[in-house]
């Protein structure tokens, strides 16, 4: 298959792919209710095929801001907005509202 990232100086076509991700994440408790913002992201260079809708630079980012709020000892209510940045599509928000607890 033929690929389509950016041919190097003597025409050959790059074989290789790198990824890299990074991810921060702060919780701060206030009684029963913890406040929870997360930075993450991950990076890809490289090869693409040539029919691929990624760049051979690409990288996403999301920002997640969210709560959660213990209804009893071991059940949570949960919500949160994530917000998706990337480099080779249009950006996108997401909302979650859930209820967790243990296995």
């Amino acid at each position: 298959m033929r690929c389509g990232s950016r041919s190097g100086a003597n025409g050959v076509y790059s074989t290789f792919i790198f990824k890299d991700a990074f991810d921060v994440e702060v919780e701060h408790p206030i009684g029963r209710v913890s406040l929870i913002g997360r930075v993450d992201g991950l990076r890809r260079r490289g090869n693409v095929l040539a029919d691929s809708m990624l760049s051979n630079n690409s990288n996403v980012v999301r920002v997640t801001a969210g709560v959660a709020i213990r209804l009893v000892s071991t059940l949570q209510l949960k919500t949160s907005a994530e917000r998706y940045i990337f480099n080779d599509f249009a950006d996108e928000t997401a909302i979650h509202l859930g209820i967790a607890g243990p296995f």
